[in-house]
Parts: structure tokens; sequence; C-alpha cells
């Protein structure tokens, strides 16, 4: 490489920089205007615009504007040695030399110039004469930057849309609340469906009480859609203890006990013996419960009066309870077990009441045993003579209830 090459490029490399300079402030000047403009218009209307990795983005645009602008203004080598011939009044003839190259190998006049151009290019001292400079926008370029940063540490939200974005939320909050309030009605209307269910069986009575109204949540961000969840859930865990309920054995025992107590012959009158057998006969064992304690008043009164229409009415009474107590003594109703034995297991109409009658005069275990042990060569499945076995069971538990009942009765007839 020649000593004018040499001083050329270095010169060229020099310039170079400062037009990199030049355009990387012009470039950090526009990207700072672009982020003020969009920090200003955040502030104004609150657009949550995250703030300072808008002004990395900003800067980050800066470095491909530096670039383009850079390569539209990129110094030629012909440009850099004029610039070198005004620096250190060599006449143009560094540039003479570059603009010859190598043609002025062919022509004497040329070699001369080259010869000439190479003596004064060895005693010129380029960064002496191309210095490295300050961009002229470089203030302009600062006082932005830091005119931005004091912006964003010190300039409040104005909000400026903030009247009619109250307006729209209190109109939004209104329409929530009414739509949270028709979902909480209408589970309040399915609830009440499920406490009148429950307490129309007596074994449900507890879980009636169980069952608490919605809450609305304490969030006031809450949605309706929170609102719907947790009336959904509540309806499911209703759900789900009403089904553990229906399959609980000792319902399963009490609806078997109401269903012999259907059988009853209620005594007419609204006496309160009569108002018992009725109560018992609908399965009604809160109203029984009331109606024996009507008895049990009259009684203590027609015993302490002890004259002879009390005496009568006493009696009456009496007989009352012990015709009750009969009753309850010999229900007894094995019809459609036995329907399910000829249905499932094939047996005739007489066998299936003739094995009933067995098992009747049996151990409530030993029974239950030996309707396994008939069942098991009957070709029904383990499930079907499971279930045979405890209706059995259920009949049984339910015999036993009434009968019970029906000794009570006696007691207190007595």
């Amino acid at each position: 490489m020649s000593v004018i090459q040499q001083k050329v490029n270095r010169a060229r490399q020099r310039l170079m920089a400062n037009v990199i300079l030049d355009r990387a402030a012009f470039a950090i000047l526009i990207a700072t205007g672009l982020w003020v403009l969009v920090f200003l218009v955040e502030r104004a209307f609150v657009l949550h615009i995250p703030i300072w990795t808008s002004a990395w983005l900003a800067l980050t645009l800066a470095a491909p504007i530096t670039a383009i602008a850079t390569y539209y203004r990129r110094v030629s080598p012909l440009q850099a040695a004029a610039v070198v011939d005004q620096a250190a009044g060599l006449k143009e003839r560094l540039s003479t030399a570059v603009a010859l190259g190598p043609s002025a190998s062919n022509d004497p006049f040329a070699r001369l110039a080259l010869v000439d151009a190479e003596k004064k290019a060895a005693i010129v001292h380029v960064p002496a004469h191309v210095r490295l400079r300050a961009p002229a926008l470089w203030p302009w370029t600062t006082a932005a930057v830091v005119a931005a940063v004091i912006l964003a540490f010190t300039m409040p939200e104005l909000n400026l849309l903030a009247g009619a974005k109250d307006k729209e939320n209190e109109e939004q909050l209104s329409q929530t609340m009414a739509e949270k309030q028709a979902i909480r009605q209408d589970f309040e209307v399915r609830l009440n469906k499920f406490k009148e269910m429950a307490e129309a069986n007596p074994a449900l009575k507890d879980l009636a009480t169980d069952l608490e109204p919605l809450q609305m949540p304490d969030q006031p961000t809450a949605t309706p859609e929170d609102v719907r969840r947790e009336a959904a859930q509540k309806i499911d865990n209703v759900t789900d203890r009403l089904a553990a309920r229906q399959n609980d054995p000792k319902l399963e025992s009490l609806r078997e006990t109401q269903r012999l107590l259907s059988r009853l012959d209620p005594q007419a009158g609204q006496d309160p013996g009569a108002q018992l057998s009725q109560s018992l006969a609908q399965g009604d064992f809160e109203g029984a419960r009331k109606s024996l304690e009507q008895m049990k008043k009259k009684l203590e009164d027609a015993a302490r009066t002890g004259d002879a229409a009390a005496r009568q009415q006493l009696k009456q009474m009496q007989q009352q309870l012990e015709r009750l107590a009969d009753q309850l003594a010999k229900l007894d109703d094995a019809t459609y077990l036995r329907k399910e034995l000829e249905k499932k297991a094939g047996l005739s109409e007489a066998d299936a009441q003739k094995l009933l009658d067995q098992l009747s005069k049996m151990d409530p275990k030993e029974a239950a045993k030996e309707l396994q042990r008939q069942l098991g060569d009957k070709g029904m499945s383990q499930q079907q003579i499971q279930e045979l076995v405890r209706k059995f069971q259920q009949k049984q538990q339910a015999q036993q209830s009434c009968q019970n009942m029906g000794q009570c009765l006696a007691q207190a007839a007595q």
C-alpha cells in the first residue's frame, strides 16, 4: 500500500467517525422526540404504556436510523483526499493522485505528479488536519434527552378522559351489580326448592337448616362470573349432599318405614289420637310427635280430673293407642320383595312367599346369609343378589321400627 493510500484511508476513517457521530446525534434527537410524544399522550390519557420500556425501544430505534443515514453520507477516497489537500494546502496533489489511479504508470507527466504527491503525503500528519469534532446537533440532542428524563420523573398523570370514564364505569358498575343480584335471586329460588324438599323429608330436616344463602364476594372487583361460579359451587355442594343422603342406608330404611306406615288405616276425626294415626300413615313423624304431646297432656289432665267424663275420655284415648299399637305390630308388606324374587330369581309366587316366610322367622343376620345362599344358584349376578339382600334388610328394619313404635304406644296406653 502506497503512502498516498495510507494517508487517504486514515483521513477517510476520521471523516466517517465524524459522520457517524453527527448522524447518531440526529437519530437520538428524533427518537427522543418520538418518545416524548408517546409519553405526553400516555400521561394525558393514562394508557398504561410502560414508560421505561418504551424509552429503551426509542434508543434501540436510533441505531438503525444512524446506520441508514451514515450509509447515505459515506465518504469516498477522492472526497477524503480533497479534504486533506484543502486542510494541508497541498494544492490538490493527493486528490489528483487518487483520481489518476493505476493509469499514472503509462504517462510520464502522471508519474511525475504521483511522485510529487507521495513526497508531500509523506510529511502530512493526518490527525492534525482532519480532526474528530463534536456533532453540530449534539447540544440539542443532550438538551432533549435531559428534558425527557426530567419530564418522566416530574409530570403527573392528567387523565383527561377521567370524567367520561367515571360515567362509563358507573354505568358498567350498575349493570354488574344488577347482574350479580339477578344471579343471587336465581340461586335463592333454587335454594328454597332444596329447602322445601329437605323439610318435607324428616331425615333431611337437619340438612335444610345447614343450607346457607349466597354471600356476595367482598372484593369490589368481583365480576358476575365470580358470583355465578360461587353459586354453582354451592348448588353442586347441596346436590352432592342430597345425593349422599339419598344413598344413605338410614334414609332408605326410613323410606321403607314410611311405605309400611302408609298401609295403616287412619282414624277419622280431629282429636289427637286420630291425628296421630293420620300423621303416621302419611309418614309425618314431626306431626306424630306433636299429636303424641297433645295426647300426653290430655291423658294427664284426664287422670287428674277423675270425673266420669274424664275417665271416659281417658279410656277412649287408651283404646285408640292400643288399636294403633296393634296395627303397627302387624304391619308387614313383602309384596314388592316377593315380586323381585319372582322377576330376578325366577321363583314362583308360592316359592318366593315360602322363602320370605322362612326368613321372617330367623335372626336378621342369619336371614340375610340364608337369602344370599339360596340366591347364589339362581343365575343372578353378585350385584343383583346384594341388592335383594339390602332390600330385605331394609324391610326387616322398617318392620322392627313399626313394632317398636307399637310397643311404645302400648306402654303409653297402660
